[in-house]
């Protein structure tokens, strides 16, 4: 088969999911994608992407781009965690990939936590937060991945990746108020988020 062996999402709405444990490796696929979800539209919100893999030592990587994680070539992404997903895909250098998340074309990800997302040691891939090939991300975190957090060839508004964010409780990923990422997003109306997701999320505008 090709593609994602999670979600592919081309449109609609994936709301208040963990997506979890997923795998995609050796040659279960010929065009590898994301080993948890895929995006060409839709929106994914409130929800957990979580210890999902691509790669294995006989994946074929002739074509796409790798990402353990969420991979959003367009639609929308709102209030997620992006976590402990890993990229294993070996010995190759593609443009835009990642262990936890990769933006591209048209999308929007706005307010998430991208962490703890790892690289095999044979992976030439650098980047284990996000990789923004293109589109946008804003109000986010990402820290804690191996390798960079953060690399942008598009846009990044209001976005920490240097700074270590205080999370409360190893695992659980949430920020208190004396966090240095707390309220530092963009200005605009206070969201709130009196309902998280079930591993809890950042609240970052002001």
């Amino acid at each position: 088969g090709r593609g994602p062996v999670g979600v592919y999402l081309t449109g609609g709405t994936v709301t208040n999911c963990v997506i979890s444990g997923i795998s995609i490796s050796e040659r279960s696929m010929d065009i590898a994608t994301a080993g948890g979800v895929h995006m060409t539209g839709g929106t994914l919100c409130d929800s957990v992407v979580r210890g999902c893999k691509v790669g294995g030592p006989n994946t074929r990587t002739e074509q796409g781009c790798h990402v353990g994680g969420l991979r959003v070539d367009g639609g929308t992404v709102e209030r997620c965690l992006i976590c402990d997903n890993t990229n294993t895909v070996p010995k190759i250098v593609v443009k835009g990939d990642a262990g936890g998340l990769v933006v591209r074309g048209s999308a929007v990800v706005d307010h998430v936590t991208v962490a703890g997302n790892r690289l095999a040691a044979d992976a030439n891939c650098e980047v284990g937060g996000v990789n923004v090939v293109s589109g946008t991300l804003k109000n986010s975190i990402a820290w804690d991945n191996d390798g960079e957090n953060l690399r942008s060839a598009g846009t990044v508004v209001a976005t920490d990746s240097t700074v270590d964010p205080k999370f409360r409780r190893r695992g659980d990923h949430l920020i208190g108020t004396s966090s240095p990422c707390a309220y530092a997003g963009e200005n605009g109306t206070y969201q709130g988020y009196a309902k998280p997701v079930p591993d809890g999320l950042i609240i970052l505008v002001k």
